[in-house]
């Protein structure tokens, strides 16, 4: 399981040649105005010391320095001398003795020999102490030249090269410390017969909360595939069923959502609608229901093979699966972006570090956006199908593939890794003798949180502050990312890093702006941490002319209208009314509360109403956006027979909606009343 890329081999001949230097630039010698002889004859033996380093003569220079300091125990460079002699000799646990008796003794003696202490460790295996002292080492540059000793000047050069090597140092240190939280895997366990079967199971997606199991079931070679879903009750699995309305006669394959669960990415093959072979898909998700399927907008489907998609925790990033143009050979992992207009960016292929001339597949990018799994061929691993996995370094730069090892990976196929929000179960799919049959489903515990950057789960409700009722549209700017919508609801969704503080910015049509600082805790994920965001009126906003090109009718042309004050303030009011399935007409109890709510107006000051019809996903959608609009147009013929002088009469039909509400409330009429509050 070693990376070469992060190999710190003391057998290179630059190596060697660092240490060598490091050694000389170090050196500190007894002098005084008149040596005495012995004071002589100890520096004579130091430099013999290091002239059989310099003739890579490193066990007789190791004894010319135990000489010195048989002679004076005090003589600091020479353990510093003996350091760097076992170091060559890879007697790291005497290399580190030797460096400590440096720092008992002096610890401002060198400032690199905290990096050459990490280096020391990691050779040792001992990650978390490597990591200690690399950071040590970093820290110790906002300490200046005069409170180390004099050798510091001269080992400026080298500590210039240590500081390029620090980073990937410390990153092969915690690749290293992440590769033992698998090997400290015990063992890994069948899902069992409720999930897998003498069919190939495999592509696990497990919902917030550890709920739902999504997956891939395909009996055999001459049959398509299709996704299947269990609940988990008292920690068990209950039998995958077949998910109707979803599954076709052609192959659905690997499903990723969103980490809010409410969107999906999946695999749709052979269709009308794709471009290539297998396309990726993306549908709504509440719960087990799944609807509104299409194909996704912008560049990421090609002619060729899409599929097998992994999304960032908050859908901004796409990882996948394709055999198009321009990759490595076979199929290759290939990322792409959404762009602010909702569209996906031109794919870019990972490159030489993931992708090999075989196949790579089956990516999944952790929550923090950090570390991507996927299966591979290519890669040298312990059979045909192996999983691994690659650390970002910074944007778009990935480290080596490290193989997971053992007993994930083993002599069998292995392939559709996913690991929990907190970071402690994995799920991948295997075909290694001791199944049900055919490729199931195995999960593993890890003893502790694998991803380092935890990420907290965070859903924003904005609000009125005086109704509690959503308000949308609004717009929502966080720590200077990108501007997000609110979707029906008014709510949004980040992944947000842990214990650090959440700025917020929200601009809503007819409210106030909206400024509010929150702490983010550390958060296990299985629900989301809400915040709400509450607004308040502006009454004092000036009227403005606003767009009419969405409406579907105005009709007030023949009303009067009120005489133009100087300066008019703006109040907005509102009312839902609810109907039952296919009902237009207004029934007694809304007829009602209409009336009432007209008569609490000032009639003579209303400036604008707006009128929005909505219905339930039930039926189709032509049917759907005719019923919003004719109880659109019913309400609004009641308001138009009361008399009430409007600006402006807006009629809108939003046609079938689902934005989490429960059925009956998604069936109504919103109506938004603008009134003028004429300056005194």
């Amino acid at each position: 399981m070693q990376d070469d890329r992060f190999l710190l081999n003391s057998d290179s001949a630059p190596m060697k040649k660092v240490l060598l230097l490091l050694l000389f630039s170090a050196t500190t010698l007894l002098a005084q105005a008149q040596p005495d002889k012995r004071i002589k004859a100890i520096n004579e033996q130091f430099r013999s010391g290091e002239q059989l380093l310099l003739e890579k003569k490193y066990k007789s220079a190791l004894k010319a320095f135990q000489k010195v300091l048989r002679e004076n125990p005090d003589h600091t460079a020479s353990y510093r001398a003996l350091g760097t002699c076992y170091e060559l000799l890879d007697d790291y646990p005497s290399a580190l003795s030797a460096y400590f008796n440096v720092l008992s003794r002096d610890p401002y003696f060198s400032r690199i020999i905290y990096y050459e202490i990490g280096r020391t460790y990691y050779r040792l295996g001992e990650y978390h102490s490597a990591l200690d002292y690399f950071s040590q080492f970093a820290g110790l540059q906002n300490l200046g030249n005069e409170n180390f000793g004099l050798g510091v000047e001269r080992e400026h050069t080298k500590e210039l090269e240590y500081l390029k090597e620090l980073g990937e140092s410390m990153l092969a240190c915690q690749i290293s410390v992440d590769s033992i939280q698998y090997l400290n895997v015990e063992a890994v366990y069948n899902l069992g017969d409720k999930i897998n079967t003498d069919a190939d199971e495999y592509f696990p997606y497990v919902s917030l909360g550890d709920e739902l199991l999504f997956f891939t079931r395909r009996k055999n070679a001459k049959t398509d595939e299709n996704l299947f879903i269990s609940t988990q009750k008292d920690s068990v699995w209950t039998y995958g069923q077949a998910k109707s309305g979803f599954n076709t006669r052609f192959n659905e394959g690997m499903t990723t959502l969103i980490r809010n669960g409410r969107k999906m990415y999946f695999t749709a093959c052979e269709r009308d609608e794709i471009m290539g072979k297998c396309d990726i898909w993306e549908a709504k998700v509440e719960g087990k229901r799944i609807q509104k399927m299409k194909t996704v907008d912008g560049y990421l489907n090609s002619e060729f093979w899409e599929s097998q998609a992994s999304v960032s925790c908050d859908g901004t990033t796409l990882y996948f699966a394709s055999n198009r143009d321009g990759g490595m050979g076979g199929t290759d992992i290939w990322m792409s972006e959404k762009e602010p207009s909702g569209e996906w960016s031109e794919p870019i292929n990972m490159g030489p570090s993931i992708n090999t001339a075989d196949d790579e597949e089956a990516p999944f990018i952790t929550t923090d956006g950090k570390t991507l799994y996927f299966s591979s061929d290519g890669h040298f691993g312990m059979g045909k199908g192996d999983i691994y996995f690659s650390k970002m370094e910074n944007h778009r730069r990935w480290t080596k593939a490290r193989n997971l090892g053992a007993p994930v990976n083993s002599a069998a196929r292995e392939l559709g890794f996913f690991l929990s929000a907190d970071g402690k179960t994995g799920y991948f799919a295997s075909n290694r003798e001791g199944g049900e049959g055919g490729i199931d489903i195995y999960k593993f515990e890890l003893p502790n949180q694998l991803m380092a950057t935890p990420i907290t789960y965070v859903e924003g409700h904005v609000k009125g502050k005086a109704d509690g009722l959503p308000i949308r549209p609004a717009t929502v700017e966080i720590n200077g990312r990108d501007p997000i919508e609110v979707d029906e609801r008014g709510r949004f969704f980040i992944c947000f890093p842990a214990n650090q503080q959440l700025s917020v910015e929200v601009e809503a049509t007819g409210y106030r702006p909206y400024h509010g600082d929150f702490d983010i805790p550390h958060w296990e994920n299985r629900e989301l941490y809400t915040i709400d965001l509450l607004l308040d009126f502006n009454m004092a906003a000036f009227t403005s002319n606003e767009s009419e090109t969405d409406t579907l009718a105005t009709d007030a042309a023949s009303l009067t209208l009120p005489k133009k004050e100087e300066v008019i303030l703006s109040r907005i009011t509102t009312l839902s009314l609810y109907y039952d399935t296919n009902q237009k007409n207004l029934n007694l109890e809304n007829k009602g509360r209409l009336e009432h709510f007209l008569q609490s107006l000032d009639r003579d000051n209303i400036t604008r109403v707006e009128i929005i019809g909505f219905a339930d996903y039930v039926g189709s959608d032509a049917d759907n956006m005719k019923l919003s609009e004719d109880r659109a147009r019913v309400v609004s013929d009641f308001i138009l027979k009361r008399n009430i002088a409007v600006n402006k009469f807006f009629l809108q039909a939003k046609g079938e909606v689902d934005d989490g509400n429960a059925v009956e409330q998604n069936r109504r009429v919103d109506i938004i009343v603008h009134t003028r509050m004429v300056k005194k």
